[in-house]
């Protein structure tokens, strides 16, 4: 998938299009600080918004449309008239094509988080968790019934970081919470949208291991079981 640029240069900076994406027939601005649009994605919809779109008037596949909705705020009654012109026109932002074994996506609007999310629903690929601080970087790595969710923390100052990881992936349950790096042991209560609270410092990083409450419990009795089992010897 190619959001919002493609790869168009060669190592020297000279014009290669290996891909073949078609130039856009035009790019439109906004003069608020963004375009409200709703995007088709395949059966879905979804509001996002964009500080600029390029759009084109015929596409090697499938075309993917956006709609102009009219803005929150309004600084004049003449912009207001002038986006009410053109509130609800729509357009061709990027196309789906097979290439080679697999497909060829192109959007042509400036990538976002509500964009991203609705690119991941599109492709029907879960996103295991992202941060809803600004400056914090995640990732969600498995071994077994164990999660180890890795936290940067990119910027100079410190922050209370909250994650929200993939339901989808933690069953329901309770987990234990330890930071490898600190030795900070806690519980998560299960949540809807699965999220997890942690300070961290800046220009920062550390681990943290998600253990299931039932596992948890099972490995502290083994534990006791095997301490009892080396007394009586």
């Amino acid at each position: 998938m190619c959001l919002g640029s493609y790869p168009r240069f060669d190592d020297n900076l000279r014009p290669l299009n290996l891909l073949e994406i078609p130039e856009p027939e035009s790019v439109l601005g906004e003069a608020p600080p963004s375009l409200k649009i709703e995007i088709n994605l395949g059966s879905k919809k979804s509001v996002v918004r964009s500080s600029w779109l390029a759009y084109y008037r015929d596409v090697p596949g499938e075309p993917i449309h956006a709609t102009r909705l009219r803005g929150e705020t309004l600084t004049a009654e003449e912009l207001a008239t002038l986006l009410g012109m053109i509130e609800g026109h729509t357009y061709t932002v990027g196309f789906t094509r097979h290439w080679g074994q697999g497909k060829l996506t192109v959007l042509n609007l400036s990538p976002s988080k509500a964009l991203v999310e609705a690119t991941h629903r599109f492709a029907c690929v879960n996103i295991p968790s992202y941060s809803q601080t600004p400056g914090i970087t995640t990732a969600l790595y498995s071994r077994g019934e164990d999660r180890f969710l890795v936290i940067i923390n990119n910027s100079k100052e410190a922050k209370t970081a909250e994650i929200i990881l993939n339901p989808a992936l933690f069953n329901c349950q309770d987990y234990q919470v330890q930071d490898l790096i600190s030795g900070r042991i806690w519980m998560v209560n299960h949540k809807p949208d699965c999220s997890i609270i942690t300070p961290i410092d800046g220009k920062d990083a550390t681990v943290l291991k998600l253990i299931p409450a039932t596992l948890e419990k099972s490995q502290e009795f083994n534990i006791r079981i095997g301490d009892l089992h080396a007394d009586w010897l």
